[in-house]
């Protein structure tokens, strides 16, 4: 059990179960596993306006309101080192504008016993896109794994990347092209860990998306 504050403005993310969504959305669309290593519908919550210990308020992006209230639901605040999840259920909030719920506490919160974002092997490319000393560096390279966080990209050779520069990148996804704020966070034996800034909602769902079809298919190969 841990015990701790969110602060005003934490990013939280809320997990609903995905047969809460039968008919209501694209299940196969929306679906993720989240870090409890369950298969849910993603919902990203946005930024906590203020919490007690009876319920944790905060604004919405993007939130599927229909059918949502009343739900109970995973909720999971997250590091770039470690998470923790709590269960809530999910009531409007209407007091603090059309964008926000109250997410009634159920349980404390948990630590959960892995990384905050787990990497799943991918096979795209990416182009990496910054100035050096007033210069446009481009290069394409290929991309070894994938977090809900970032990228670790394959590099061979010289190369000019350190930790803290910012870059960014053009994701050749399957679903097309997406482009994103990165800076890179650690370089090491060929590989080049970039984790993602200011992703924007759209750009959070697509990264979901193929992380989550990429753990359905690393589950199949090992099955088959």
């Amino acid at each position: 059990m841990e015990s701790f504050e969110l602060e005003d403005g934490s990013r939280v993310k809320l997990y609903l179960d995905r047969v809460a969504f039968d008919g209501e959305v694209n299940v196969r669309e929306s679906g993720v596993i989240d870090l409890s290593g369950n298969q849910a519908a993603l919902v990203v919550v946005g930024e906590v306006v203020f919490a007690n210990e009876r319920a944790i308020f905060a604004r919405l992006r993007d939130l599927p309101r229909k059918g949502i209230f009343g739900l109970q639901a995973r909720l999971i605040y997250a590091t770039f080192s470690e998470s923790y999840e709590r269960q809530v259920v999910v009531e409007p909030a209407s007091d603090l504008g059309v964008s926000a719920c109250a997410l009634r506490v159920l349980s404390p919160w948990q630590r959960l016993n892995r990384r905050a974002y787990v990497r799943v092997p991918v096979e795209f490319s990416v182009r990496l896109n910054a100035r050096d000393n007033g210069q446009t560096m481009s290069l394409l390279y290929r991309v070894k794994d994938m977090s809900n966080s970032g990228i670790g990209v394959l590099v061979q050779g010289e190369h000019a990347l350190v930790p803290g520069m910012e870059m960014r990148l053009e994701l050749h996804l399957s679903d097309g092209l997406l482009e994103v704020e990165a800076t890179v966070a650690s370089v090491r034996d060929g590989i080049v860990g970039f984790q993602f800034t200011n992703l924007r909602p759209e750009a959070e769902r697509r990264v979901g998306r193929t992380v989550f079809h990429a753990q359905v298919a690393r589950k199949r190969l090992l099955v088959e």
